[in-house]
């Protein structure tokens, strides 16, 4: 039987119905990218819904990372061997205390696959947040200015090269941070993160003990302060440098 190569196998791939597939229970391991290390997934529990092989797929279920629970919601477009394919997910904790939502596609599958998209981040502490996720204690450097309700807004592009984080908008309950952020798979795994901020916002979100009110701290474009983070793994944790 002669089926055309890949796109004979496509085609005949979209005849084929698959209805539904359940987790229940499961777990994964895999390696953290940014640090070296072993990384798992408990409590997995999925179910996906796919027309075909190729898709569309939609998937719904729940999970624990890092001992953050939470729920989740996903779909992905029909995969192709050419073009683009939408993607998107929701997550979502049982408690409510944050959710994310990410719009964009694949691109480039068969070459240089990559991910573009729209991230939307919202919650009630971004401190505890991030310190969950980092899974280590909050005396290990979580800035206290961040234990803040937080809307965060940014594009994404993810590609086998890193990742860049784009026009970031960063709402605190009393500023608004803007700015850019890149990390590089090689050959170091350094996280560089620039954020811009009012003088009037930096002097709330700081304090006035903190000076960066007075116009004479910090580096300066008109009424604008840049602060800059610069970072890189050393063993299980993260060494950063830069202000405030």
């Amino acid at each position: 039987m002669t089926l055309g190569g890949a796109h004979g196998v496509l085609s005949l791939a979209r005849r084929i119905h698959i209805a539904r597939l359940h987790v229940l229970n499961g777990s994964l391991s895999y390696r953290n990218g940014l640090t070296g290390q072993a990384e798992s997934v408990r409590n997995l529990h999925l179910r996906v819904d796919a027309a075909s092989p190729v898709g569309p797929f939609d998937a719904t279920g729940r999970l624990t990372l890092r001992g953050v629970s939470m729920a989740f919601q996903s779909s992905l477009g029909d995969v192709s061997l050419e073009g683009t394919i939408p993607i998107g997910f929701r997550v979502e904790p049982p408690e409510g205390f944050y959710s994310a939502q990410f719009s964009g596609a694949l691109r480039d599958v068969t070459t240089a696959p990559g991910v573009t998209g729209q991230l939307s981040v919202t919650g009630v502490n971004l401190g505890n947040l991030l310190s969950r996720l980092a899974g280590h204690d909050r005396a290990l450097g979580i800035p206290e200015w961040l234990d803040r309700p937080f809307l965060l807004d940014a594009r994404i592009e993810a590609s086998a090269a890193g990742l860049r984080v784009e026009d970031i908008a960063l709402r605190l309950d009393v500023a608004t941070l803007t700015g850019e952020a890149a990390w590089a798979t090689d050959p170091e795994k350094r996280v560089a993160l620039t954020l811009r901020i009012a003088r009037g916002d930096a002097e709330r979100l700081f304090g006035p003990e903190s000076g960066w009110g007075s116009g004479d701290a910090g580096p300066n474009l008109l009424d604008l302060l840049i602060l800059g983070v610069d970072c890189a793994p050393e063993g299980d944790f993260w060494r950063c440098s830069g202000a405030p």
